[in-house]
């Protein structure tokens, strides 16, 4: 009678071994995948290229969208123009205006030109826990800021970054902003030009965009 060759112990053993095996192989699978997945969400959901100084390459690109969105007013976003940012985190925007006004407003002195921009929040509901950096809104019902200037001046164009910072217990919400360009000061009587863009809260999870 022929002994079998491998005993019960044996067959257990190579049956453990596989298990770990099969076990490790789902886990580098599933590390893969979930890689994979992160890295095709940051290259398709990439509309906010957020930017922290206003270096040539920046300026760069906000010189280039005037002549490219024929417009007064750059802001660098996507062509959607929406900011996602995460909660608990910041982002910075890179803007740009053109000193030239429009058709037919009123204008300064070409030595006493001063071009400034303010915010103004245009969205029925305000959302709560998000902040731009160095600005505080009025109360009053356009909740508009103050007019700053721009941080950086290239010929005839001001360039700033604005930084939008979330709290970590921000709810996910949309913001919509406006930005005015004005010549000198806020009166009302001599804006330039005027741009739209959204900010919107999302989670923090690994998966969100």
């Amino acid at each position: 009678m022929a002994l079998n060759k491998f005993s019960p112990m044996k067959n257990k053993k190579a049956a453990i071994e596989l298990s770990i095996g099969t076990v490790v192989i789902i886990v580098l699978a599933m590390t893969m995948l979930i890689m994979g997945v992160v890295l095709v969400r940051n290259i398709f959901s990439g509309a906010t290229s957020s930017v922290d100084t206003l270096n040539d390459k920046v300026k760069g690109e906000i010189t280039s969208l005037f002549s490219e969105e024929g417009s007064k007013i750059a802001v660098r976003l996507g062509a959607d123009k929406l900011a996602k940012i995460k909660q608990g985190d910041k982002v910075g925007i890179g803007i740009g205006g053109k000193t030239e006004p429009a058709p037919g407003a009123p204008t300064a002195s070409a030595s006493t030109r001063r071009l400034t921009f303010a915010l103004e929040k245009t969205s029925s509901v305000e959302c709560i826990g998000l902040s731009i950096e160095g600005f505080q809104f009025n109360q009053n019902g356009n909740k508009w800021t103050t007019p700053s200037s721009f941080d950086d001046e290239e010929g005839p164009d001001g360039m700033s970054i604005l930084f939008f910072e979330a709290a970590e217990d921000a709810p996910p919400c949309t913001q919509k902003y406006k930005i005015h360009t004005y010549d000198m000061d806020h009166t009302g009587s001599n804006e330039i030009a005027s741009a739209s863009f959204r900010v919107q809260i999302i989670s923090g999870g690994i998966f969100s965009n």
